[in-house]
């Protein structure tokens, strides 16, 4: 194992009411840095394929033939305890900031969060206005996992300002893009150790006065979020679910899904 590392166990489980004949999925659990990176399906894939998308991101293309009724995915990986912050090159070589700018499927730009922008990010450095937007954010909206799903539009949490992280962050996005801050989602994880977590979000503004990229937590309300593990980068949700695909299979299904963070030995 590597010294100073930590292993992080993903696990999600889709329970279905009746069999699926066939499963073409899409993973993207592989965090940045990584030492060493596994991924399981159940049932065992009949073939697997692996890719870099636009953004730079690994990503495995696997297909499960049935019939089953569940469906497994862990993903299994050891990173440094300190990631290098190796996503800012990522950001530097592979995402044009004007793409970064303009609105995407599910940050599109509101008179809501431009207002809001215009108010709070004060300050005469990119990072002292960053600093008074997540202390203003803080204030305003409460973090609560029952207010929302991975599908509710932002325009929801602009009114209500309940959400979870993917809110916090698509929040975050549309109004520093509003200001013609260049900003982009972060999917991964936070480095603490968990038994019962969950796959986090944050969010990378770049300051054009130093040509740097800044992490910040608006979920959190801090800033330097380089303790964070980054697993995918791109403009928002849609550009990183950690798993995406297409079944041969009508109707809802029950999804269970644990990230589990400890240390090695």
């Amino acid at each position: 194992m590597t010294e100073g590392a930590i292993r992080i166990v993903h696990q999600t489980s889709h329970l279905f009411p009746r069999p699926v004949e066939v499963g073409e999925i899409e993973v993207c659990l592989e965090p940045l840095g990584a030492s060493f990176h596994q991924v399981v399906v159940t049932p065992i894939a009949a073939e697997e394929s692996r890719w870099h998308d636009a953004f730079g991101n690994p990503r495995k293309r696997l297909l499960v033939r049935g019939p089953f009724e569940r469906l497994e995915v862990t993903a299994v990986s050891t990173v440094p305890r300190r990631p290098d912050g190796a996503w800012r090159e990522r950001f530097a070589s592979l995402v044009s900031r004007d793409g970064l700018v303009a609105p995407s499927p599910r940050v599109p730009h509101l008179v809501a969060t431009r207002d809001f922008a215009r108010e709070v990010l004060v300050g005469a450095t990119l990072r002292e206005r960053l600093v008074s937007f997540v202390e203003a954010l803080a204030r305003s909206a409460t973090f609560d996992t029952a207010a929302t799903d991975v599908d509710t539009p932002l325009e929801r949490f602009v009114a209500t300002r309940r959400g979870v992280c993917q809110d916090f962050a698509h929040f975050t996005l549309a109004c520093l893009r509003s200001q013609g801050i260049p900003a982009a989602y972060l999917g991964g994880y936070h480095a603490r150790l968990t038994q019962a977590g969950r796959s986090h979000a944050w969010v990378a503004a770049h300051d054009a006065a130093q040509d740097a990229w800044i992490a910040l937590d608006p979920t959190l309300g801090t800033l330097d979020a380089d303790d964070h593990v980054v697993v995918a980068v791109g403009r928002d949700y849609d550009d990183v679910p950690p798993l995406s695909g297409v079944l041969a299979y009508e109707g809802t299904c029950r999804t269970v899904s644990r990230v589990r963070v400890e240390a090695t030995t």
